[in-house]
């Protein structure tokens, strides 16, 4: 998102690169439905995102390779 203080361009990359945007002008200072769009966005975000644990991804990643490969004694 990007805004120059009256007008909101809300850009996406689809998952083959594509670009697309879609522009929320606020008129007479009324923001309603640029931050409508905000908020829906951030629902959706927490809603699909992973949850949220205390470690980083990194360790999260560390601990997912060190279990998927075997232990050969």
């Amino acid at each position: 998102m990007a805004s120059n203080g009256s007008a909101f361009w809300f850009l996406k990359i689809s998952n083959d690169s594509k670009w697309s945007e879609h522009v929320v002008t606020a008129r007479d200072n009324n923001f309603e439905h640029a931050l409508g769009l905000l908020v829906y966005l951030f629902r959706r975000a927490a809603l699909t995102s992973p949850t949220h644990s205390k470690e980083s991804s990194a360790q999260s990643h560390n601990r997912e390779e060190s279990e998927a490969i075997p232990v050969l004694s």
